[in-house]
């Protein structure tokens, strides 16, 4: 920005502005398109030719940078980029970012510091979303490789996008044109990523408004589960060595990155308590981290089937040891190893069931089916909302069942008898 005075009327460029401004008195549209340029073959200035151009009339030939020259608030501003950052290279660019700053000043929208090109740079939507990674990575947020891999998948659609100018129109364009073969879930993933940044920006004021998202319902998969005869099948062909983390999780729901993660400390026999606080997750499932998927520490009753088993695990070991570790390794049970002994044990019972449904989903499936609360089972489960856990609901089938049955005599009785 600069303020011309009458000390400063010594430069003919600076002289040409005030006689412009001069000629538009009274005109709040102000504003002028100059180049810095000289004809390269005779070293004058190109005569400016309003609606045209500027062109040297001895030589034709014409300048190929220009900027714009106005006056704002008592403030001479010149501007040599476009709003998405482009340099003024050609008249016509010129022409229409002029043209724009007019009916921002009109409209009370005008901010210099959007056509300063090093500053677009810092509120370009690909260098701000690479800041916000970098901290997501400094603080250990563990879905850091997910926000990355939805930035590099599908938030190209931003790039060359001044994140001041993203509005809930952009939001919603980029909603549908999301891949049709995606999920609902994923895009839900992905929108919910996106919030998360906007919501950084916000906070830090980087934008004054928060844009709205879309609500998106998520497909609701048919949920397997089995029941405890069949569930016990499976756990016998678990070696017996490897079977009580399973056995813990079938009698208590935790998930079983939860599981994984108990340490001897966090079990209270006097109390028959156990207190999940941490959880495996990250890109491979075996990152630690201190707090459970929902960032609530939850307390749960120890099973009372399992409250000696649990006693003899933890005998002679330390408050930091884990619970359950990989006799092979003498480590927690890494993400694949865990899924391979399950997988094993299905294949020998004949039995095709992912171990999510085998223990956490039937866990809850075979105490809504016996008519336990509902409300009780999201707390055990550790559900952030009652009506995650309320999905269970459908395998009610036996509870259900008490409905088709009726009093005697039954209507179809009833009517056989008038029959006869």
């Amino acid at each position: 920005m600069q303020t011309i005075n009458q000390k400063e009327l010594t430069n003919p460029e600076d002289i040409c502005y005030l006689f412009d401004q001069l000629l538009l008195v009274g005109n709040p549209m102000h504003g002028t398109i100059r180049t810095k340029e000289l004809c390269p073959v005779c070293n004058v200035p190109f005569n400016h030719i309003p609606k045209l151009g500027f062109i040297c009339s001895k030589h034709k030939t014409m300048p190929t940078r220009f900027f714009v020259d106005i006056s704002y608030k008592g403030q001479r501003i010149k501007i040599y980029s476009h709003k998405s950052g482009r340099v003024l290279d050609s008249y016509q660019i010129a022409v229409e970012t002029l043209e724009h700053i007019r009916y921002e000043i009109r409209n009370h929208l005008f901010d210099p510091s959007k056509y300063v090109k090093a500053d677009l740079k810092n509120y370009l939507f690909e260098n701000a979303i690479i800041r916000w990674l970098e901290i997501k990575d400094a603080a250990g947020i563990v879905t850091t490789h997910k926000y990355r891999q939805f930035s590099r998948d599908f938030f190209s659609f931003f790039k060359g996008k001044d994140i001041r100018e993203i509005r809930t129109l952009h939001i919603h364009e980029f909603y549908h044109q999301l891949p049709d073969h995606l999920s609902n879930k994923t895009k839900k993933n992905i929108m919910a990523c996106l919030h998360s940044f906007f919501t950084w920006l916000r906070q830090l004021e980087y934008i004054e408004k928060m844009p709205s998202f879309p609500v998106i319902s998520e497909d609701q998969p048919e949920w397997k589960w089995i029941d405890v005869d069949i569930q016990a099948k499976i756990l016998l062909a678990i070696p017996e060595k490897d079977r009580y983390l399973y056995l813990f999780l079938a009698l208590h729901g935790c998930r079983p990155s939860e599981a994984r993660g108990l340490k001897v400390r966090d079990i209270d026999f006097k109390q028959k308590s156990i207190t999940i606080k941490r959880t495996f997750s990250g890109k491979s499932g075996n990152i630690l981290t201190e707090h459970t998927k929902t960032k609530r520490l939850r307390v749960i009753p120890i099973n009372p089937e399992m409250t000696e088993t649990l006693k003899d695990i933890c005998k002679d070991k330390l408050p930091e040891a884990f619970v359950f570790v990989n006799p092979r390794t003498g480590k927690p049970y890494a993400k694949s190893t865990f899924q391979e002994i399950w997988q094993d044990a299905c294949k020998k019972a004949g039995i095709q069931v992912k171990p999510y449904e085998g223990l956490r989903h039937s866990f809850a499936s075979q105490r809504v089916s016996r008519g336990v609360d509902i409300y009780l089972i999201s707390k055990v489960l550790g559900h952030a909302d009652i009506r995650t856990t309320q999905r269970y609901a459908h395998t009610n089938l036996e509870a259900l069942k008490q409905v088709m049955t009726v009093p005697r005599p039954s209507p179809v009785e009833k009517l056989t008898k008038n029959n006869l």
